[in-house]
Formats: C-alpha cells, sequence, structure tokens
C-alpha cells in the first residue's frame, strides 16, 4: 500500500509539475508571439489576439532582438514573464527596455492571454516632467493605468496651456503701432509691446499680414519683436518687408513660442488636487 500511495503522490506532482511547465512554456510563447505580431503584419497572429487590451495603450511596438528571462514567475495564477527588448528607434538609436508581461486564463478565450505588461508605454518627456511637478507618480505603474493617466494628463496640459495662452496674449501686447509705404512702395513700421504678465517672456515673434485695395491677402512677413521682456517693461521693435508692394491694410500680431505657455503654465502652482478635480469633471 506504501509503495501504491507513492506512485500516486509521484504522478500527481508530476502532472502538476508538466500543467505548471507547460502554462510557463505558454506564458512565454505568447510574449513572443505578441513581438512577432507587432513586427510583421503578416504574422499567424495578431497582437490583440495574444493581448486583447493592447490596441487601448495606443503605442507603436520595435523590436530587433527579444531576450526573455528562463524563469517564469507565478503568483495567484497569474504567469510573469519579463526580458529585455532590443532594437533601434526610428532615430537610430540602439534601446534597451526592460519589459514584463502579465499573463491569465482569459474566460472568453479559454486560454491564457496577455492582462497587462510593464515598459510598452513610455510618457513623454514633458508631461514625465509636469506629472513631477503635480506629484503625481508613475512609479510601479502597469502599462495599462499608466497609458489612461498619460491621456488624462495630457488633457490635464493642454487645457491649462490653453489657459496659459490666453493669459500671455491678454498681457502681453502690442501697445501701439503704425506703418508705410516707402518710395520703393515696401512696408515697413514700428510698434511697442508691453509685457503686463508676472514672468519674463523671451523671443516673442511678430507675424505682420499685408492685404490689397480690395482687402485680399497678399503675404505674410515674420521676425523678432523682443529677445526677452521682463514684467512691467515695454519695447519698441521695427519691421521692414521688401517682399510686398504697395499694400493697402496691414494687420500685425504677437507670436509665442512653447516655452513661454510652458513657464506660464509652470507659474500657476497647480498641484494633484487640481489634476484630480479636472478628471472627476
Amino acid at each position: 500500500m506504501r509503495n501504491g500511495k507513492s506512485f500516486v503522490l509521484v504522478s500527481l506532482l508530476a502532472l502538476g509539475l508538466m500543467s505548471c511547465g507547460s502554462k510557463s512554456d505558454k506564458s512565454k510563447e505568447l510574449v513572443s508571439d505578441f513581438f512577432k505580431a507587432v513586427s510583421d503584419t503578416t504574422y499567424k497572429v495578431k497582437a490583440s489576439d495574444v493581448y486583447p487590451t493592447f490596441d487601448s495603450l495606443h503605442v507603436a511596438i520595435k523590436t530587433d532582438v527579444l531576450d526573455l528571462n528562463d524563469m517564469v514567475e507565478e503568483k495567484n495564477g497569474e504567469y510573469q514573464v519579463s526580458g529585455v527588448n532590443n532594437y533601434t528607434n526610428e532615430r537610430g538609436v540602439f534601446k534597451q527596455d526592460s519589459v514584463r508581461f502579465y499573463i491569465a486564463y482569459d474566460e472568453k478565450a479559454k486560454d491564457l492571454r496577455i492582462v497587462d505588461s510593464k515598459g510598452l508605454v513610455a510618457m513623454p518627456e514633458y508631461l514625465a516632467e509636469f506629472s513631477k511637478y503635480l506629484g503625481v507618480t508613475t512609479k510601479g505603474m502597469k502599462d495599462s493605468k499608466l497609458s489612461e493617466l498619460a491621456s488624462k494628463l495630457e488633457d490635464f496640459y493642454r487645457s491649462k496651456g490653453l489657459d496659459a495662452l490666453i493669459d500671455l496674449y491678454a498681457k502681453v501686447k502690442i501697445s501701439y503701432w503704425d506703418w508705410e509705404t516707402s518710395y520703393s512702395n515696401e512696408p515697413h513700421g514700428q510698434a511697442w509691446v508691453v509685457n503686463n504678465s508676472d514672468v519674463t517672456i523671451s523671443n516673442i515673434k511678430y507675424i505682420v499680414s499685408y492685404y490689397d485695395s480690395k482687402d485680399g491677402f497678399i503675404s505674410d512677413d515674420t521676425g523678432t519683436a523682443c529677445s526677452s521682456l521682463k514684467p512691467g517693461e515695454k519695447y519698441r521693435f521695427t519691421f521692414w518687408t521688401s517682399h510686398v508692394k504697395n499694400p493697402s491694410r496691414a494687420n500685425l500680431k504677437l507670436d509665442f513660442g512653447s516655452s513661454n505657455i510652458e513657464q506660464i503654465l509652470y507659474s500657476k502652482g497647480y498641484t494633484k488636487a487640481d489634476f484630480d478635480d479636472f478628471c472627476k469633471k
């Protein structure tokens, strides 16, 4: 009897190990299939077949060499496959990204599927800096949550960036300007720009548009109005347009670079609470 029990126990253990081993192999196969699918549209499976929620991440993946670790971790029925994705990006720079995939049983597919990952989603640098400024942490976040957070951060950044742009046009403006044509019928003029904001504005551009006697557009001309303007300062600049002859009307406006918008945005002191409130609304 003792020998019979031992044989049964050994057999069950062997079956368990085989089952565990097959699931580990299947998990690694899924990850390998995923990278082949994103690199080759003619591959036998699509990325979404093995990673159903991949499209919601909105990322483009490239791979040249995939190095997967031999050991597959198993936690509470979920299998984790990790490794390094080696590739050359669109700028010709060699990159190595640590990646981790989470595999679990999919009731709909009646098979194992990738349910989440880490290392595929990279938040743009400006959003990563903005998240630090707000006090929003991304440490340890899986790709699904990181992608969702990046989308919300971008919405918040764009919304507040638009507020900053409106603020710029309201507080940094042309106080007076005039123009005339020379003996050769070329338009030239002068303008005063004043900074009523509480931050220094850099590299302010101007755009002057010319129109004919029938109010038809002729051409634009651009240039630098001021390289730097401190709060409360006023600056006079001149412009001369040689490629336009004898216009009847002109319109002058300022143009601000993205760095100025970002500077205004960061000066507002937005916090995580502001971001959370924005997400709720």
